[in-house]
């Protein structure tokens, strides 16, 4: 099932789902707390099932209303229902399809509320209060990747020295093929004893070593090491 985003960041939660007032009574959703105006994101991809004011008293679509405001109701494909209440704005409208991310509205102060807040609620019904309600914890909900932390940076990558190499093969008088390699540089030379030893030494340094003479010098184009 598609993932479930927060509309905001959730280090602006407020309060959780839960108990208040020792468990007299229950809020169903997530408050975050922001000011009037604060753009709201999609949870999911799904389709717009309620744009509008929740009438603060009375029945609307046969659902008793509780005091949320401007609302929008957005299903998933699997029947989850995002609510935001107390909006200031709604930018979507009955049976518009959203994607993740999208801006839905604002958020505000309309509703019974005791300051500007939004309430993001998670459920499987439309029910206005009680009823078939989520936490968000149980389904997975993370942050949008725009509110996400930022990734701490990446430790700079050290600078690499340049260096001019030197590389001579000398002959011994034991025949063809039997000397050395001698590698060098400014602060260390290397002796190997093969020409297969000194193509893997440069291949370590991510060169090419050039071949020469018995007895010739050849010089590295310049050497990252």
């Amino acid at each position: 099932m598609a993932q479930l985003y927060y509309p905001l960041d959730p280090a602006l939660v407020s309060e959780w789902p839960g108990p208040r007032d020792g468990g007299s009574w229950w809020h169903y959703g997530t408050d975050f707390a922001v000011g009037v105006g604060t753009p709201l994101a999609a949870s999911f991809d799904g389709q717009v099932v309620f744009a509008g004011g929740d009438g603060a008293r009375g029945q609307i679509n046969g659902v008793w209303a509780n005091g949320e405001g401007l609302t929008v109701d957005i299903r998933r494909s699997d029947g989850l229902i995002a609510r935001y209440g107390h909006l200031s704005r709604i930018d979507v409208q009955y049976g518009q399809w959203v994607t993740a991310g999208q801006i839905i509205g604002l958020s505000g102060n309309s509703g019974y509320t005791t300051g500007p807040h939004c309430h993001w609620e998670l459920r499987w019904d439309r029910a206005w209060s009680g009823g078939a309600w989520a936490h968000p914890h149980n389904l997975g909900a993370i942050a949008l990747p725009k509110h996400a932390a930022p990734a701490k940076p990446a430790a700079p990558t050290p600078k690499r020295k340049e260096h001019n190499m030197l590389m001579a093969f000398y002959e011994h008088a034991a025949g063809k093929g039997q000397g050395r390699w001698l590698i060098f540089g400014p602060k260390f030379q290397m002796e190997l004893s093969t020409q297969r030893a000194a193509d893997a030494f440069a291949k370590q340094l991510g060169v090419t070593p050039f071949v020469t003479d018995g007895g010739g010098w050849a010089k590295f184009k310049r050497v990252s090491k």
